[in-house]
Formats: structure tokens, sequence, C-alpha cells
């Protein structure tokens, strides 16, 4: 994957291109761990002074957040401070209240340069905004759930325009909240959430997150300040064999493209499966386009792919119309077979089709030109976010030998849309889980007085393995379409956003009243281990 870090451009590689082109030799340069460690972007260092006015009722009223973010010796080329100017409009998350101000200072510092991670500024967005829940219910007496409850955007009011001036498009948070509640059997965790054999301590935490995805060219221009395009574009062929081409100037960093793009075309044109292909990353064969970032792929390229197929599809169907004495509006295409749905034993493969189409075209209708092949570009709206949503919920065990957490339970309730592959979703989801929001939560990039690394290997700065995944993990889909041809959402990086306010705001139900002063992420065990040794008191 890419996870951020390497959308920047960092002074090696251009050096790396500079020998090479001097040389005019293939010049390899690899980096070390502890080079990595050193000096690839760090992002989340944000502190947040919040204040929060809520109704007797737990009605959130308003909200002020005071911003100040650590960008180290300076940003990576392009980021800026942008990471923590992301994380102060998605603060008011999916949650209705007017009132809503905040000021964000940039800190320099010594440490490694700012450069984007999986998320952009959104995780520490959660989790500010969700331990400010939580800590909120407890004060006034509340569920964590009901308090969310009472908070919640609500199906009608779409679009919405939170109160940082974000325009959310669609989405429905109750209904998806519900569908957690059930998957965690959160009610009856809640009356036999005890200590465990005496000594272990069981704790619940939920989270939900709002975020935009796949910014339009006017957003990232206006907004952000940069010569970056939010479209995409789709050339779409079948070939004299009756096989199609995806080609796309996006490239798969493990989103399984070749995959749903090849579903989407198949389905729009009426093949079967097996015989589209997807060709990406061969800048001199495929149409010009911006990457795979800000969860925008499958928004952009996956609707320009349905339309440019769609085009395929309505071309193929004059043809065989023509062929067949029908009128287009009477051919259905699937599975590669052209039929007459009045006449249903009149039929012609979509092979034929095609032969016709690029070899015999004294064929075609007048007018009709030879081959096979459309083009589609893909534009998100401007008017309003295309905003993906997911709840998190955890059940995590404290032992208080060690202060150290294990999840036993993680559920997480994903609203991306229209899923086109639920296998490729649910991957998009446990990656970012296990990944990113444990490594948030439990690995923590350490420095002295003086600005020195000390975590500079993998012993220091362990990453999460298969051992950490929790013991049960479940993943479901809800749908709220987009207001896109295909009525996609971006997704690919919620894992990371959602996951560490549920983690801490579990850890902090274990501990009960003394859970309110855990607000500080990655957790740290010997925090864990004293309050726990306060309670056994």
């Amino acid at each position: 994957g890419g996870f951020g870090p390497k959308s920047s451009v960092f002074a090696d590689e251009m050096a790396v291109y500079a020998i090479a082109i001097k040389l005019g030799l293939p010049v390899s340069w690899v980096e070390t761990r502890t080079e990595h460690l050193l000096v690839t972007g760090h992002e989340r260092d944000q502190i947040h002074h919040v204040r929060a006015g809520f109704a007797e009722d737990g009605t959130l009223l308003a909200l002020h957040d005071e911003i100040v973010a650590d960008v180290g010796a300076g940003g990576t080329f392009w980021v800026e401070v942008q990471p923590a100017m992301v994380a102060s409009v998605s603060i008011p998350g999916p949650y209705k209240f007017e009132h809503y101000s905040f000021d964000l200072y940039a800190v320099a510092t010594n440490k490694a340069p700012l450069s984007p991670n999986i998320g952009f500024g959104r995780p520490v967005a959660a989790f500010v905004m969700e331990r400010v829940m939580d800590i909120a219910a407890r004060k006034i007496g509340l569920d964590p759930v009901e308090i969310r409850r009472r908070n919640l955007v609500d199906k009608s009011d779409f679009p919405y325009r939170n109160p940082a001036g974000v325009v959310y498009d669609s989405g429905d948070y109750k209904l998806s909240l519900d569908v957690l509640l059930d998957l965690l059997d959160y009610e009856e965790l809640r009356r036999s959430k005890l200590v465990v054999d005496g000594k272990e301590r069981v704790g619940i935490g939920i989270s939900v997150y709002s975020e935009y995805t796949a910014p339009s060219s006017a957003r990232l221009q206006v907004n952000l300040g940069w010569e970056v395009g939010g479209y995409e574009k789709a050339v779409v062929r079948v070939e004299p064999t009756g096989k199609a081409t995806v080609s796309l100037g996006v490239l798969s960093t493990g989103q399984s493209h070749a995959t749903v793009y090849a579903q989407i075309a198949a389905q729009e044109i009426g093949l079967k499966f097996d015989d589209v292909s997807v060709i990406e990353g061969d800048t001199n064969t495929t149409p010009y386009g911006f990457g795979s970032w800000a969860s925008r792929s499958m928004v952009t390229a996956g609707n320009a792919v349905i339309l440019a197929s769609r085009k395929v599809n309505l071309k193929l169907r004059r043809i065989a119309a023509h062929l067949l004495g029908a009128s287009p509006d009477r051919v259905v295409i699937r599975e590669g077979v052209a039929v007459d749905s009045l006449n249903p034993e009149r039929k012609l493969s979509v092979a034929e089709i095609a032969k016709i189409a690029y070899r015999i075209p004294t064929k075609l209708p007048e007018g009709e030109e030879p081959g096979l092949e459309e083009h589609a570009i893909y534009e998100p709206p401007s008017n309003t976010a295309i905003v993906s949503y997911a709840w998190h919920g955890a059940v995590v065990r404290l032992d208080p030998e060690t202060g150290s957490v294990r999840v036993d339970k993680y559920v997480v309730v994903d609203d991306a849309g229209v899923v086109v592959n639920p296998k490729t979703a649910e991957g998009q989801v446990h990656g970012p889980v296990v990944s990113q929001a444990f490594l948030q939560s439990f690995s923590e990039l350490k420095y002295d007085e003086r600005g020195n690394l000390l975590t500079t290997s993998f012993w220091h700065y362990p990453p999460p393995t298969a051992e950490d995944a929790p013991a049960e993990f479940r993943v479901e889909h809800v749908t709220s379409p987009s207001p896109t041809p295909g009525g996609f959402k971006g997704m690919g990086e919620g894992g990371a956003i959602g996951g560490p306010a549920a983690l801490m705001n579990a850890v902090a139900d274990a501990l009960g009243e003394l859970g309110s002063s855990l607000n500080k992420v990655p957790m740290d065990w010997r925090e864990i281990w004293a309050l726990m040794k306060r309670l056994d008191k």
C-alpha cells in the first residue's frame, strides 16, 4: 500500500532521478528502516484543547477547539499543514449542532517533517470528537450510545451542511448504529460487563466518523491550492474477439482494481467477468490520471468506467439492433450475448458484433463509425462532498499485571455507498484497522529532550501483526448511495480513522471513572497499569 507518505516528494528521490539522468544509467536507492523512521514524515502529533457545551438532556450546543499541530522541520512537498486543516473541518463529524469554531496553530520543531498518512488528519478529528462524546456522557449520566443518538444528523437532513461548512451528500447514521449494537450484542455486554475472574477488566467502546472523499477539482484548487485535477478518465474498448479492456490513470496499491473495475465494466457492457481486463500504470498508453489517494479511486475512476461502458453498451445495441431487425431498446446484452427481448431466438454474440464493427464496416448502420472504443471523464460534484462513514465497536480486556490491552471483539459497520465487491471491501476495512488503528493506538515514535528519535527500529516501534488482530472481527455494510452514477463512496482510509477512538473509548470504559483521564494516543501501558492499581485500592 501507499499509506500516505509515498505521495510526498522527498529530496532523496529527486537526487536519484537526477543521478540517473546524469549518468544515463538505472539507479537504485534503498532506504533502511532506521532512515525511514527518522525522516519519512510523521503526521498525527496534535494537541487539542476542547470546550464543549451540552444541554442537560445531552444535546450538543457548541464546541470550540484550539489546535496545536507539530509540523516538525516543515512539511514535505505539497503537504504544509493541511492534515491539521482537514482535521479542523472534520471534527463535527456526524453530529448536528450549530456553533463550532477553532483556532489552528502550526509549530515547527526539530522532529521529522510533516507528510500525509492514511486518514489525512481525520483520525485525530474522530478521536477528539468521540472522546468528547464519551466524557460528556459520563458527566451527564447518559449511556455513550444514547448521547450519540440524540445528536446524530438524521437521514432526512441530507444534504447537510456541517458547522464547519462541509456539505454531506447522504447517510443513515442511526440505522448503522442499530446494526453495530446488534452485532456487538451491546445491551447484553453492558449488563454483564464485570471484572473477569476478579482480575481482568472488560470495556466496550464505540466511535463514528464522517469522511469526505474524492474531492473535486474545484475543492482541490480553491480550498487547498493544489494544481491537481479531481477527475479521472476511463477508456473502454471491446476488441474484435469480443473481450474488453479497461484503461485507467489510477493505480492499485492493494485495492483490487483489477477485480472491481472489471466487474463494473462487465455488468454495464453485458459481458462475462473473465472477458474483461484492466490496464493501469503504463503512462505511455493509459489516460492521464491522478492516482489513488483521498479515498477517491472508486468514486472517480469507477464512475468513469460506468459512463464509458454504457457508451460501449449502447453502440453494441445499436449495431445488434440493425443486424437483428429490431430497435436498440429491445436489445439486451447479458453474458456476452445480445438478444432481441421480443424474439429471444434472435441473438448475436458480442464477438460476432465486434467482428462486424472492426472488420466488416459495410454492415454497420448508416452513420455508425467502425470500432468499439469509448472514453468518459468523471468529475465529482463541487456543491456537496461525497461523504462515507462507519461505526466502530471494540470490546477489550485489560491485564492488571502488565497494563496490556487485548481486543476480544471488533465490529465495523461501514457505509461506502454501493459496494461492488463485498470481499474486497472487507479487506479495505481489515487492513487499515489492524495495520493503522492498532499502530496509532499502541506504537509510539519517541523523541528525547534534544529531539533525537529513540524508536529507530521495528524492535522499538513494532508494527502490528496477525497476533494483534481481534479474536473476533466482523464487518457489515449498509448502503446509502451517493448521488453519482454508481452510488459509490470512498472507503480505503476508514479503518484508520474510526479505530483509535473506539479502542480508547473501550479502554477508558474498562477503567470506569478514572478512564476520563485517558485522552492521548498512543496509549501507554504504564498509565493503564497505574490506573488499574488505583482501582484495586
